[in-house]
């Protein structure tokens, strides 16, 4: 894919999780866009800080902090935030698929569409429990958009500026709003690059809280028992 925004991004991470340390530098590394950096924000006080930086020595601009497990998601976000340098910050899960490509297509949106925020309205899903993938929110696909998928945000760092995450455990909904209330322009790239991993327990995995039944009734099946998501979803 050519990328012509050689600006940099900024990659946040909060985890609470230590059995995805090696999917988060996965993300990291697999990225084709050039200029990046990683801020890790450690969301538990049981997990190693040192074991963490040790990992991150083996990866180029790699930066790991601690915060107390009673801090909310918004206010890690917020933290990591300060600690950015460059011109854009995309917010990775900790167990979501971010494809090569996903940082290229993503800064490509902003010059083409002459938008503030970037995600994906329409996304790939993959199910654990039932080794299916499926398209979620279909035909919400390269239009501007009121709402993206929280894990999926890439934002202009100067808007922060302005708006900053809640004190909230799901803050990017009403950051969302806010963004559309102060007139920034939220864009949905189309579904490529990028997947939601649901869980085998959904409900104790993951901080929305909706069945894997509810999510199927919104999605259309792309391809059950499959071996491997990658073919479909990299682009």
């Amino acid at each position: 894919m050519n990328y012509r925004n050689m600006k940099g991004v900024s990659i946040i991470t909060c985890t609470n999780r230590c059995k995805n340390i090696d999917f988060i530098f996965s993300n990291y590394a697999r990225q084709l866009f050039d200029k990046t950096e990683l801020i890790i924000i450690l969301n538990s006080n049981d997990m190693n800080l040192k074991k963490w930086r040790k990992k991150s020595e083996n990866y180029r601009d790699v930066r790991i902090y601690q915060c107390h497990e009673d801090k909310t998601l918004g206010t890690c976000k917020n933290f990591a935030i300060n600690h950015t340098s460059l011109e854009y910050i995309a917010f990775f899960d900790d167990d979501d698929y971010y494809g090569k490509n996903y940082l290229c297509q993503s800064i490509n949106a902003f010059d083409d569409n002459k938008c503030d925020v970037v995600g994906k309205a329409t996304c790939f899903i993959y199910f654990e429990k039932r080794n299916t993938l499926a398209l979620f929110n279909p035909n919400n696909e390269n239009i501007y958009a009121s709402y993206v998928m929280d894990s999926s945000l890439v934002i202009k760092r100067k808007i922060f500026k302005d708006i900053s995450f809640e004190d909230d455990i799901q803050p990017e909904t009403l950051f969302q709003i806010m963004c559309l209330k102060r007139g920034y322009k939220i864009y949905s790239t189309d579904r490529y690059n990028y997947v939601v991993h649901r869980h085998y327990d959904p409900i104790k995995e993951h901080t929305w809280k909706i069945s894997d039944i509810n999510l199927l009734r919104y999605s259309e099946i792309v391809k059950r028992n499959i071996n491997s998501y990658i073919e479909y979803v990299d682009r």
